[in-house]
């Protein structure tokens, strides 16, 4: 451990932190693996990222994906990698057997990982929780920076004793804090 490096929590897994200009990226590639298992748990079939979208205080990108051969294009204004970062360690398309879905194992893994709060993520267990008529496809865009961005502005505002001299790393945080959003296709097995 480097001195002076300032860690941050993980809002997902106890014991799992990251370092602070790496929380986001790291963050919420878990989160969309969460949300890639909880789709297998319900049933799907795949997964297909068709945009990812990063925000911070100074930069807007947007990647279009390509059916699983890549970006086909990108939209930014102003300079940032936390994008280009998640985007290379994820999977844009991910293949299932598909099956019937395992609503309370899909309940279960929501509330163990942290997710229950997720409206977007949520309302995807619901949806397929009714036998009569289960959803079998849908749009979703999720933002995967959402816990984690509470978690690290928790840890942005904690007040620095001076002699430790970190304000400048915080303040640069806060400026390059990133959200990002990942749009994707889920079909789901009938």
């Amino acid at each position: 451990m480097v001195p002076g490096t300032v860690l941050v929590a993980s809002p997902y897994r106890d014991g799992d932190y990251a370092v602070l200009d790496e929380a986001t990226e790291r963050f919420g590639l878990a989160k969309w693996t969460a949300v890639s298992t909880l789709c297998g748990l319900l049933g799907a079939e795949s997964l297909e990222v068709k945009v990812l979208q990063e925000e911070n205080s100074h930069a807007r990108r947007e990647i279009t994906g390509g059916g699983g051969r890549g970006p086909i294009s990108v939209k930014a204004t102003g300079k940032s990698t936390a994008l280009d970062k998640f985007e290379g360690q994820m999977s844009l398309v991910d293949k299932f057997p598909g099956g019937p879905a395992d609503i309370p194992a899909a309940r279960h893994f929501l509330e163990s990982c942290g997710l229950e709060g997720d409206p977007e993520v949520r309302s995807l267990v619901e949806a397929r929780a009714h036998a009569s008529n289960p959803l079998s496809r849908r749009t979703v865009t999720v933002d995967v920076s959402r816990e984690s961005a509470r978690t690290i502005d928790a840890a942005l505002s904690v007040a620095v004793p001076a002699l430790l001299n970190l304000s400048a790393t915080f303040d640069q945080a806060k400026e390059d804090q990133a959200r990002l959003k990942v749009t994707f296709d889920v079909v789901f097995s009938s």
